[in-house]
């Protein structure tokens, strides 16, 4: 399955959990959402493998069950959880790097 061009607001929104920026940083500033939305899409285009990007999409973006995903890409779950959890991880420690260290 090649990768689809994703809508990064919404997607972003639900891959980094915008309400925990917001609560934690007090605000909902749009230049500081429109930074963080250019680095996930970095990170999301040059950073994470294709099974990855794969596993975001479908499991945010077309909000599938991992067992959806697992059939439709010929995986197994925990392959799956894992592709999710390792691409979440990138996408914060990048985004605790722009946003903690200053």
């Amino acid at each position: 399955m090649g990768m689809k061009e994703v809508c990064l607001n919404d997607f972003t929104e639900r891959v980094i959990g915008l309400e925990k920026f917001k609560n934690n940083y007090g605000c909902d500033n749009s230049n500081q959402r429109r930074r963080m939305i250019k680095i996930v899409k970095n990170v999301v285009e040059g950073e994470l493998t294709c099974r990855q990007k794969d596993c975001l999409f479908m499991y945010y973006e077309k909000q599938m069950k991992m067992a959806q995903i697992s059939d439709n890409l010929g995986i197994c779950i925990s392959c799956v959880s894992r592709h999710i959890k390792k691409a979440k991880e990138k996408i914060q420690k990048t985004l605790s790097y722009y946003y903690l260290v200053r």
